[in-house]
């Protein structure tokens, strides 16, 4: 209890109305952004993680020893059916569900684990530890992106000081994690303060953190940060705060699109544990289908062919490879090569159809004028392109409707990884 108090001294959450400074394009129900209790996990307590969907909660209980799950049927559901996955703490995982990131040891040292299992209802496996990442000075808060190729992390700074944003990337989840870089962040109009309990959410573009200031500040508060690309810096930012009632010292923000609902670590004077809760309906960040005027600048950039499934016949992985099959997109400009052979056009992206859909005008290595008719499904770093060429015989061919193809369609689709 002592120890509880003393951390309000340090760390009092000030502000104090429950509307978020949003972008235009974004709304938030003040009345409705205040902190509700999860009662059924909250003699839990620890750090959390949700899937996707906001349906499947993993989080950590027995001391910060081991991690559990429970699930919920529908977000004014309860959550349900708990139960212990394995040894360890602050539980990040990927959106299909079969790897696990965590912590594992004592507070000095601490190493980052990975588990697996087949399947998102199985028993993880074998808990293991990540070598290429045992070097870096106390990781904290692991955040995953969707199809975890991407992590991030807290660590120290050369100095020993907590605070510094952390990046490492694979080109596959079979692959060593890359040395590690700072996130970069223009802290130029930041008060003094250090970033902890990061979660950069699927987009990519948006991030929640928390902002611990120095103790002659005293303060900590909740911070969002946007950046237009995923390889621009964070920049933009502003705090989320709450009506005077609401005070509190929060961690482990993470933020659930599909539910517009944050999670959160909190505890007020007169607790003597922290609680989970919820703030409900709140938009942080718009979901895909809100995105339309972004699209093209999201799909900007270098993209590797890593599966394809032509006319109801599935590639070979190594025939993929071999091919090494791009697609480059810069603006309204696009460059398709693959082996050898190069298709240069203009892009248009239909955002409104159902799925999202694209054309490409460009011309064959004959000089023949072709016209790629496709839909696209854009997930992080993972761009799912399925099309039809419009002037194949001179006949018009229809626009595939689906992310599949069957024999005698002349449907193509791929699925492409975005290259950094």
């Amino acid at each position: 209890m002592k120890l509880l108090q003393n951390l309000f001294v340090l760390f009092l959450v000030v502000g104090i109305h429950a509307v978020m400074a949003l972008p235009a394009n974004a709304q938030v129900e003040p009345a409705l952004a205040a902190l509700v209790d999860i009662p059924e996990l909250n003699s839990e307590g620890g750090s959390h993680w949700l899937s996707e969907d906001g349906l499947t909660i993993y989080y950590t209980s027995e001391r910060g020893e081991a991690i559990w799950m429970a699930r919920r049927d529908d977000p004014d559901s309860p959550f349900q059916n708990n139960r212990r996955l394995l040894a360890g703490n602050s539980p990040t995982v990927t959106a299909d569900g079969l790897e696990m990131i965590f912590r594992r040891g004592p507070r000095r040292p601490m190493s980052l684990y990975a588990a697996r299992r087949s399947g998102p209802n199985g028993e993880f496996g074998e808990a293991i530890e990540i070598v290429e990442l045992r070097d870096q000075p106390r990781p904290m808060s692991p955040s995953l992106s969707s199809d975890g190729l991407t992590l991030y992390f807290n660590r120290n700074r050369a100095d020993g000081t907590i605070g510094e944003i952390a990046f490492t990337t694979r080109p596959n989840r079979s692959a060593k994690w890359s040395e590690p870089q700072t996130l970069p962040i223009d802290r130029s109009k930041v008060p003094v303060g250090v970033l902890t309990n990061v979660h950069v959410m699927p987009n990519g573009l948006s991030m929640v953190c928390v902002i611990e200031s120095r103790p002659d500040k005293r303060n900590q508060n909740l911070m969002v940060w946007r950046r237009s690309t995923v390889e621009d810096a964070f920049s933009d930012f502003e705090f989320l705060k709450f009506a005077e009632s609401q005070n509190a010292y929060c961690l482990t923000p993470r933020y659930v699109t599909a539910t517009k609902e944050l999670f959160i670590q909190y505890a007020r004077p007169g607790l003597d544990k922290f609680r989970l809760a919820t703030i409900k309906n709140l938009v942080l960040v718009q979901a895909a289908e809100n995105l339309d005027k972004d699209d093209l600048t999201l799909l900007n950039g270098k993209w590797l062919a890593v599966a394809e499934e032509n006319d109801g016949k599935r590639m070979k992985k190594a025939d993929v490879k071999k091919m090494e099959k791009t697609l480059q997109i810069d603006g309204d400009k696009f460059e398709l090569s693959w082996s050898g052979r190069t298709i240069k056009g203009n892009l248009e992206i239909l955002p409104d159809e159902q799925p999202a859909a694209l054309d490409l005008s460009g011309k064959l290595p004959t000089g023949k004028s072709v016209v790629l008719r496709g839909i696209y499904e854009l997930k992080d770093d993972t761009l799912r392109l399925c099309y039809s060429i419009y002037t194949v015989n001179g006949d018009e061919v229809e626009r595939p409707k689906e992310f599949e193809t069957e024999e005698g369609t002349r449907h193509i689709c791929v699925t492409y990884q975005r290259q950094k």
